[in-house]
């Protein structure tokens, strides 16, 4: 990447960046190798015949493995449109094209990695309780708890979220 990079101005000062055709292509290559490996790392135990997602109350982390599957398969979709378009230009690409197209790239991929760790959707834990009690009276919706614990030394923060049944 470093030995075959372009960085050229042409007589009418237009600035052209990009990689040689060689490069490009190891790229797209190299991107699907370790996207696909470490993607089939993650997946492969959680849907092994002795797996954690076995049996019907497994339903989120399955759903997990999902998302990450789907966000793994648009990131290097995503990734691979990006360095095909250096390919188009034979490594010759505007400046101005370049980096928009690798602007593009990393806020989708941001975008996709946000809905892959976010909540999936499902009722908060106050609806859920209210449910639960409108079904059956045998859940007490005032024992729902959130605790914050904070960290000393850091500046990050945990929920912790319980529920017990009465």
């Amino acid at each position: 990447m470093i030995i075959s990079r372009v960085a050229v101005i042409d007589d009418e000062e237009r600035c052209f960046i990009g990689l040689k055709p060689m490069a490009s292509v190891t790229l797209i290559l190299y991107d699907i190798f370790i996207s696909s490996w470490l993607t089939f790392l993650f997946i492969k135990p959680l849907m092994s015949a002795n797996s954690v997602l076995q049996g019907p109350s497994k339903g989120k982390l399955r759903q997990v493995a999902r998302r990450t599957l789907i966000g793994s398969v648009i990131a290097l979709i995503l990734s691979s449109i990006n360095v095909f378009t250096l390919v188009y230009y034979r490594g010759y690409e505007d400046s101005i094209l370049c980096l928009l197209s690798c602007t593009l790239d990393v806020t989708l991929n941001a975008v996709t990695v946000h809905w892959v760790t976010s909540r999936a959707r499902g009722s908060p834990p106050e609806k859920a309780c209210r449910t639960l009690t409108n079904r059956t009276t045998s859940h007490n919706c005032s024992t729902l708890t959130e605790k914050k614990i904070l960290p000393s030394d850091t500046h990050i923060s945990v929920t912790v979220q319980s529920y017990s049944e009465d």
